[in-house]
C-alpha cells in the first residue's frame, strides 16, 4: 500500500488524513452511513415486532430475557401475525 493511500485504496494527502488503522475520512463516512442504515433497520424491525405484540422491555423498562423474546415470537408466529 503506497503511503498516500488508505487500506481501501482512497488517496490521502497526509498521514493526518488517516485514522490509527490507516483509514481515511471517506472510509469513516462510509462506516457511519452503513451504521445509520443498520441502526434504522434494527429500529424498524423492533417496531414491527412490538406492533405484533412482542415486548423487548418489561413494565419497569428492563430488558426481557432472550428466551422470553423467543417464546413471544413463537406465540406471535403461531397466531398468524406474520402470515403472508
Amino acid at each position: 500500500m503506497p503511503a498516500q493511500e488508505c487500506p481501501s485504496g482512497h488517496d490521502t494527502s497526509t498521514s493526518a488524513a488517516r485514522d490509527g488503522q490507516g483509514h481515511c475520512r471517506e472510509c469513516e463516512r462510509d462506516r457511519q452511513r452503513r451504521r445509520r442504515v443498520s441502526d434504522g433497520m434494527k429500529l424498524a424491525m423492533a417496531k414491527a415486532f412490538e406492533s405484533a405484540g412482542v415486548r423487548f422491555e418489561d413494565d419497569a423498562g428492563q430488558p426481557v430475557a432472550p428466551a422470553d423474546v423467543v417464546r413471544q415470537l413463537v406465540n406471535v408466529y403461531e397466531a398468524g401475525a406474520f402470515a403472508p
